[in-house]
């Protein structure tokens, strides 16, 4: 290998190395924030960039790890809203501060949802998408976008679960 050769294939690893970091903070990021545009700030990159590093496949497999985090992440609020609810102090009649914790009902009824399938509603019906005649066809559609692919893998954990 001449000179040249070297060259480039160090400066090709050093790109590697600097797009493997970039990434690895956007994806720190996203676990923390679950915003997108929040966590390309955080990475310095574009939303543009992120969405280029989507058509490769590991780290498509990584995001989706990300995205898990944040949702396990919103999870674990939702249980403390629902549960032990959320502290505040209200004046009471005689000036004094007094304790009051608020639950949610509606977060635990959605978590229960969720963790429980006799918790939810049922539905039979069927959905169409234009232009596409079959399943098959709209799988095949689908699978040609990251998005899709995405999208194809959470409605397979959901069947997975027990969901309609």
């Amino acid at each position: 290998m001449n000179d040249a050769e070297q060259s480039g294939a160090k400066k090709e690893t050093i790109t590697q190395a600097r797009v493997s970091a970039r990434q690895d903070m956007f994806l720190e990021a996203y676990a923390r924030c679950g915003n997108i545009t929040d966590a390309c700030k955080t990475a310095e990159v574009g939303r543009t960039t992120h969405y280029l590093w989507l058509e490769d496949e590991d780290y498509c497999k990584k995001f989706a790890d990300a995205c898990a985090e944040y949702v396990d992440k919103l999870q674990r609020e939702c249980d403390r809203r629902a549960i032990e609810g959320v502290e505040s102090f209200i004046p009471g009649r005689d000036g004094a501060l007094v304790r009051k914790v608020e639950y949610s009902d509606s977060l635990l009824m959605f978590r229960m949802k969720k963790v429980d399938p006799t918790y939810r509603e049922r539905w039979s019906g069927e959905i169409k998408v234009k232009n596409v005649d079959n399943e098959a066809e709209m799988h095949a559609k689908l699978a040609a976008t990251a998005e899709g692919r995405e999208l194809i893998r959470r409605m397979s954990a959901i069947m997975e679960e027990g969901g309609e």
